[in-house]
Formats: structure tokens, C-alpha cells, sequence
């Protein structure tokens, strides 16, 4: 998805919808995600052809202490569906970074084409 010859990055910051970092305007989020990138030697200013921002609220889920119980009631009553996947953060009830939420699509889809042939 970068033009050709350079590289995209992506940065997350976790935060909470209505604090500083949600409040931010795009112009000062960008800026601050070059500079700290630019410290830690990723990348420097002079090399950044623009910036981006895209807020997602509810992206991550939130756990109370106890709440695989809960959890398990939910997805031992779930099982009974035949036709019935369950996929991604919502569906799993987890934490699922980029890479996990891929493989967890890929996983469904081929579970999917699997019941498909039956």
C-alpha cells in the first residue's frame, strides 16, 4: 500500500475516546509519531511523505478479573450452531494484534471453505 520504493508504518496508541491523545488534532498526533519515531533512529522528519490518522473507538476490548468464566458460558452455548464461527476480537473475546486478527480470518475462511465441502 506505500508508492513504490518506500515503506509504510503504522503506529497505534492505545487511548481512551474523549482523552488527550482522542483530542489531538491530527496535524500535532502525526508530528509526535514522526519525533518518536525519529528518536528511537526508525525514521527521520526529512523522510515522512505524510501522516494519517484514523480514531477507532471500541478497537480494543476491556476484561473485568473473572470474565473467562463468563466467556465460556457464552461459547460452550455457541458451539451447539453447526454453521456458526466465531473469528477476530469480538468474536474470540481477545486481545488479537494485527498479525493474530489476520491469521484468525484466515483460520475462519478456511474452516468456512472446509463446511463448505462437507
Amino acid at each position: 500500500m506505500a508508492p513504490e520504493g518506500k515503506t509504510l508504518v503504522v503506529v497505534e496508541y492505545f487511548c481512551f475516546k474523549g482523552d488527550d491523545v482522542w483530542m489531538a488534532g491530527d496535524d500535532a498526533l502525526g508530528a509526535m509519531t514522526v519525533k518518536g519515531l525519529e528518536e528511537l533512529g526508525f525514521m527521520g522528519e526529512s523522510e515522512t511523505l505524510w501522516t494519517e490518522v484514523l480514531r477507532v473507538p471500541g478497537a480494543y476490548p476491556l476484561f473485568d478479573v473473572g470474565y473467562e468464566d463468563r466467556v465460556q458460558v457464552i461459547m460452550d452455548y455457541l458451539k451447539r450452531f453447526e454453521n456458526l464461527s466465531v473469528a477476530g476480537r469480538a468474536g474470540a473475546f481477545a486481545y488479537l494484534n494485527m498479525d493474530h486478527a489476520m491469521d484468525a480470518g484466515f483460520m475462519a475462511a478456511k474452516e468456512a471453505m472446509k463446511k463448505a465441502r462437507v
